[in-house]
């Protein structure tokens, strides 16, 4: 069954060679004092009884009183638990796998017209059916169903085609996006679009370089329409980087969840999804009949070794139509028939194949009651929540849930159970009852075992909007939990303060970090350690509102990191969150400005803007 799954085993084992040691330690000491009396009882001063009986009733004593201890640490560790699933409730629950979707409309949509149709975030997709169970997957993000497809994508040296970067005064090196309408009645003009969503499907290399080339080493944009002889220069570089919004989340959002906590977990869990950029159409002003046009993107390249790298560029790794989906689908439990006879019953989302759902979290509890006046419903909250109060009667009607992680070893799919309280804890006494449960569950593991690259789609959706299939463009990624002996850490990390993370030694930031780091891969360790020093100075910017205008004091933060160390998985992103991460400690009317520069030259890699919470300032 693999380490993971026999956790509670090894812990239960600890525990009873832990009272086989002390048991023969009392027995010897014992036996050498009273020697009469041991020899009465079949004890001498070896590591082991004279008489079998004797033997196997200590060994009893010593597996019980093992399970007592394991209880007893058990119930310390559900403080922390309980407190870990109010305050960062992801962190309690098992991470969904995770992949890369794509609907593969070029084809289909060369001959169509009209405008385009939206596949909405949380479409559910499903597989085929695997040991007798159907994966279903939720899209994350929105896909636009349009008649449009990458032409073409180039990387051109400056030494071969440069262009003048007029702000700073050198020449650049060029990315060329050429973008074409697929419909024969459909102008590029007329998409209807305001953004058109790009995923990089390309090798681990080739998309980090070209994510961090994008959003750091652009100087200025070009507009090519067709065919034309002369580029318009814009305003603006029309991209932008996609998946950190509340709308791009993976994870279910809650309100009581701080936004960067989620990003962090994100980030760590499936780093592709924030492979994807966005391209303002707004910002391409085109001809009515334009029916091509190539974006070219004036690059400042820092160092010469990154042209190989994007030599290869080419418009097979530029895709439209994709959206990371997750492993996550609603579904109702096995009816409880509740007749008050245990304090707590098993919660199955299906009890033929319980081995292949796992509960992520329990959405809605509803109790029907008959008796003599009638059938009644009511609506049961989770004790841990701000509806105290709120309940009708004195005592309330709340719902528990506990995780045993013995079972979830031995018998997966079982290991959760509810128990209806009142306030005081105290299960609730009542006529018999039919307990509801409104669950959102994963597949496990059972996600890695499905293929990739069938002819005719790996996916497909309940209300198809199109003949188009719909590939996995990656393998899922598998599941994780925050283990147990972890909880206490996520407590302590609770009240991390911008001050505890601006400390020189990187000490409580990187603790921060570590625990989110849930995969605990060689590519993720590097990028933490790639993290060298850290000073911070006292800093203002100019504020100006409806009320007036002045200073808005807050911190400038530069953090030195080594570079080799984000190789393979870019720098861009991993400063993102981590300008979130500062940007969740700041307090009212202040701001954090987080500057990254190179540990060996000093020189400036990144600037981030002035942030308060999800909010850049400027």
């Amino acid at each position: 069954m693999g380490a993971r799954m026999t956790r509670g085993l090894m812990d239960l084992l600890r525990h009873y060679e832990r009272e086989r040691i002390e048991q023969e330690r009392s027995c010897r000491d014992f036996a050498e004092r009273f020697p009469a009396e041991a020899g009465a009882l079949g004890m001498t001063g070896g590591s082991h009884a004279k008489h079998p009986h004797t033997q196997g009733l200590l060994d009893a004593i010593s597996f019980t009183n093992a399970r007592t201890a394991d209880r007893l640490q058990r119930n310390q560790q559900q403080l922390a638990r309980d407190l870990i699933a109010t305050m960062l409730p992801h962190m309690d629950r098992p991470s969904p796998p995770a992949t890369i979707a794509r609907f593969d409309f070029e084809e289909a949509l060369r001959l169509a017209s009209g405008q385009a149709k939206r596949v909405p975030r949380g479409t559910a997709l499903f597989a085929p059916q695997r040991e007798g169970v159907r994966c279903e997957f939720r899209t994350v993000y929105d896909v636009d169903v349009v008649p449009v497809r990458v032409a073409d994508a180039c990387f051109t040296p400056a030494t071969q085609q440069p262009l003048m970067g007029y702000a700073t005064g050198e020449w650049l090196a060029d990315i060329a996006i050429t973008l074409e309408s697929t419909s024969a009645v459909m102008s590029a003009a007329k998409f209807g679009l305001a953004r058109l969503r790009l995923f990089i499907d390309a090798d681990a290399a080739l998309a980090a370089t070209l994510r961090d080339t994008l959003f750091t080493r652009v100087v200025a944009a070009w507009l090519q329409a067709g065919d034309a002889k002369t580029w318009r220069r814009l305003a603006t570089v029309p991209l932008a980087a996609a998946g950190f919004e509340p709308d791009d989340a993976m994870l279910p959002y809650e309100a009581r969840l701080q936004p960067a906590c989620r990003i962090v977990t994100e980030y760590f869990l499936y780093p592709e999804k924030f492979n994807f950029f966005d391209l303002d159409l707004t910002a391409l002003t085109l001809p009515p009949d334009c029916r091509r046009l190539t974006l070219h993107l004036g690059v400042r390249l820092d160092k010469p070794a990154l042209a190989n790298v994007l030599a290869p560029l080419a418009r097979t790794h530029l895709a439209t139509g994709c959206t990371p989906i997750v492993n996550l689908f609603s579904t109702s439990a096995c009816p409880i028939y509740q007749d008050y006879t245990k304090s707590e019953y098993a919660l199955l989302p299906s009890v033929q194949h319980a081995q292949a759902y796992e509960i992520y979290s329990v959405d809605a509890v509803c109790v029907t009651t008959n008796d003599s006046a009638g059938t009644t419903s009511a609506q049961f909250h989770p004790y841990y929540s701000l509806k105290h109060g709120f309940q009708e009667g004195r005592c309330g009607r709340y719902w528990l849930t506990r995780r045993d992680a013995l079972l979830a070893a031995t018998n997966p799919g079982y290991e959760m159970a509810i128990s209806l309280v009142d306030s005081a804890f105290n299960p609730l006494e009542a006529d018999s009852s039919t307990v509801s449960v409104d669950l959102t569950c994963t597949n496990r593991d059972l996600p890695l075992q499905l293929a990739c690259g069938a002819e005719g789609g790996d996916l497909s959706m309940a209300s198809p909007v199109g003949s188009f299939p719909i590939r996995m463009l990656r393998k899922p990624s598998r599941s994780y939990r925050v283990s147990d002996a972890d909880h206490w850490r996520l407590v302590s990390h609770l009240s991390v303060s911008l001050h505890s993370l601006l400390q020189e030694d990187l000490a409580v930031l990187t603790e921060m970090l570590t625990l989110y780091d849930l995969p605990q891969s060689a590519v993720t360790r590097r990028q933490i350690g790639g993290m060298r020093s850290i000073r911070h100075r006292p800093a203002r910017i100019p504020w100006r509102d409806v009320h007036g205008s002045g200073h808005l004091f807050g911190t400038e933060v530069t953090l030195a990191v080594d570079e080799d160390a984000y190789a393979g998985s870019g720098l861009h992103v991993f400063v993102q969150v981590l300008d979130y991460v500062f940007g969740l400690t700041v307090h009212l009317n202040s701001f954090v400005h987080l500057i990254v520069v190179s540990h060996h030259t000093g020189k400036e890699l990144m600037r981030c803007k002035p942030r308060n919470g999800m909010l850049a300032l400027v």
